[in-house]
């Protein structure tokens, strides 16, 4: 009994020497590893924004729909530019969260209008680096338009007065095939007048005379070829 107590004391004894004494002093080097290994074990705790780099602070940070953490302002101005995914999962971003506040996005519009702001520059470009069209000044565009605008009021101008003038020339014709043919009727009324009178008188030696008769009454005047004896008979010369 007393050989086991003491192999007891001498074991207790042995564990004792090989502790660290807690009583000694820490030195300079131990307080700064310590500093050094909180200061890392806090900066590994702390996230990181995936857009500026920088720690986030609490009072600014934001959490999406894929629960990725961004800053305030980083995440503003990343969905001001018209980008809609989130920049780590590349998820599109539907709501976040910040202070415990949920704020849900309708970037449908906003991307509809970034797209088309897109391909409007792109079509701008394509319409500037195009060899095809040709680029000219305003002030000769603007001459170039009075030149051919004159240019067509003048050729409606003359097909307006070439169909006028067609118009008056085709009545002053047909004004003339009418006198003409009054002109043929009166002939041939003269003739068969003539012929009448030679048929009434076949064997008369009448002298002829051309006589200028004026009609008062009616304003008119002719040269008539008639005989000189009916005219003594009628006038009692």
């Amino acid at each position: 009994m007393s050989e086991n107590n003491q192999n007891n004391d001498n074991l207790l004894n042995e564990h004792m020497l090989n502790e660290p004494m807690l009583d000694e002093p820490m030195s300079d080097d131990t307080v700064v590893d310590i500093e050094l290994n909180d200061s890392i074990s806090t900066t590994s705790s702390s996230e990181q924004c995936a857009i500026c780099l920088d720690n986030i602070i609490k009072e600014q940070e934001c959490i999406n729909n894929c629960s990725h953490k961004f800053c305030k302002p980083c995440l503003d101005q990343y969905l001001d530019s018209g980008k809609t995914e989130c920049p780590l999962c590349r998820q599109p971003i539907q709501y976040f969260e910040h202070n415990s506040e949920h704020f849900r996005l309708i970037l449908k519009k906003v991307s509809e209008r970034h797209t088309e702001e897109r391909h409007n520059e792109e079509r701008q470009r394509n319409r500037v680096l195009q060899p095809n069209h040709l680029v000219v000044d305003r002030r000769k565009y603007l001459v170039y338009r009075f030149i051919f605008i004159a240019l067509f009021t003048t050729n409606i101008m003359d097909m307006f007065m070439s169909n006028i003038y067609s118009v008056q020339h085709n009545l002053l014709l047909e004004k003339y095939q009418e006198c003409e043919k009054n002109n043929t009727d009166l002939e041939d009324r003269i003739v068969d007048l003539e012929n009448s009178i030679i048929n009434v008188y076949p064997n008369d030696n009448t002298e002829y005379s051309d006589y200028f008769i004026i009609d008062k009454f009616r304003g008119l005047q002719s040269n008539c070829y008639l005989p000189t004896s009916l005219i003594s008979d009628c006038f009692d010369f």
